[in-house]
């Protein structure tokens, strides 16, 4: 991260025109740019990395090795940021965005408080705060405001915190980028995981074993309470929990918050006349085995008691396949706040999903700390991690991705 941190946006928008086009005048007629400004984008990407990227000949320019190593991952970066549903424009503050703030936003919304945060990063809190208020005016919102207890989201900092933290993510791979990759190794991996985010995990892994030129066999299974005795013991390589692992040589890292959960029940259901938390009430909920709550508690049913009521619970099952079964032939409902697991349940026909309101959540979160997402790793007497870079960097993009 340290060799890009401070570039920008705009400085990785022009590597890839110049990668894709070799001409320096048609990059900046592309983004309405001059040449000057090309040059000086490049330059800057030039001496982060030590690397001169593109030689110039006659016909235009040349790629590096190091710049045709780098396109895959930086054209990732800006795929993911023009998609956002926060779409980053091509404007002055955009010139004046780091990949350093995106970093300092991602340990602010994790809990880290802006004077303990800037003394670990060696900077003034000044600092700190003119990096927070480029992206507030980038993204026209407060994005984290000051509340007891310290720095807390907003609800556009909540929907920008996974784009942004999958954009810190690839930086750190684009830094990796020239390192000696494990080419033609081999590699056996126990991933233990909620069964929320199971589904496509296999896949996400075996693709970016691919990329690193490692042959993966893979073992999985689903979180339970030995998960952790199993990873200290070396049975398990990782694990994705819905709690901090409070261990020694266990690294328990906050991923996400969840939030905005979504309501799944079947078509045709009352529910659907009028889905607030008052109306849920009057039906039996479907729970998982494996909440992100405190004893597995359901939020719902803590909400009915403050109501002066009760919250039947139909059963509780060990997956979605079963919750889905159970779904399509009761009266139950279920609210899950992991969009990849909502994406699995709208595939049995007959089950209807609808995103809650932020109100709404909040409403019944009332008495909960925000639920969040955790990554375990084992670390050596050192407080190194055994697991290789590219592997946690996969499970954390994973987790983000699945929660959007």
């Amino acid at each position: 991260m340290k060799k890009l941190r401070h570039c920008t946006l705009f400085q990785l928008t022009v590597f890839i025109e110049v990668y894709e086009r070799l001409n320096a005048k048609e990059s900046a007629q592309s983004l309405a740019t001059t040449p000057a400004a090309i040059s000086r984008g490049l330059n800057a990407l030039r001496d982060a990395l030590g690397d001169p990227l593109f030689i110039r000949r006659q016909a235009g320019f040349e790629r590096s090795q190091v710049a045709e190593q780098l396109y895959p991952v930086l054209k990732r970066m800006q795929q993911l940021y023009q998609n956002s549903p926060y779409p980053l424009r091509q404007s002055e503050p955009l010139h004046k965005l780091s990949l350093f703030s995106l970093e300092l936003f991602c340990h602010l919304y994790n809990g880290s408080g802006i004077a303990p945060l800037a003394e670990q990063l060696g900077i003034t809190t000044s600092k700190l705060n003119r990096n927070l208020k480029t992206l507030r005016l980038v993204f026209d919102d407060p994005l984290l405001t000051r509340q007891s207890g310290g720095m807390q989201p907003t609800e556009v900092g909540h929907d920008l915190y996974p784009m942004l933290r999958q954009l810190v993510m690839l930086c750190e791979e684009a830094c990796d980028t020239g390192d000696a990759l494990q080419d033609g190794s081999s590699v056996s991996l126990a991933i233990t995981t909620v069964p929320q985010l199971a589904m496509s995990l296999p896949l996400a892994l075996q693709s970016a074993a691919e990329r690193h030129q490692v042959k993966l066999t893979l073992k999985m299974d689903y979180w339970n309470r030995d998960a952790i005795n199993r990873l200290s013991g070396n049975d398990v390589d990782a694990v994705i929990a819905f709690e901090p692992a409070n261990r020694e040589r266990i690294l328990s890292k906050k991923v996400i918050q969840i939030r905005s959960g979504y309501l799944v029940a079947r078509e045709g259901h009352p529910i659907w006349d009028h889905p607030c938390p008052d109306q849920l009430l009057n039906y039996p909920l479907v729970k998982l085995a494996s909440l992100p709550f405190p004893d597995n508690q359901s939020p719902l049913a803590c909400y009915a008691r403050s109501q002066g009521t009760h919250l039947d619970e139909l059963a509780t099952v060990p997956d979605l396949g079963c919750a889905a079964q159970l779904l399509l032939n009761s009266q139950g409902f279920i609210i899950i706040g992991i969009r990849s697991a909502v994406d699995y349940l709208k595939q049995f026909k007959g089950l209807r999903t609808q995103k809650m309101g932020y109100q709404q959540d909040k409403q019944v979160l009332d008495h909960f700390s925000p639920p969040s997402t955790y990554l375990w790793l084992k670390q050596d007497a050192q407080g190194r991690l055994a697991t290789p870079p590219w592997l946690q960097r996969c499970l954390e993009n994973y987790v983000l991705e699945s929660h959007q």
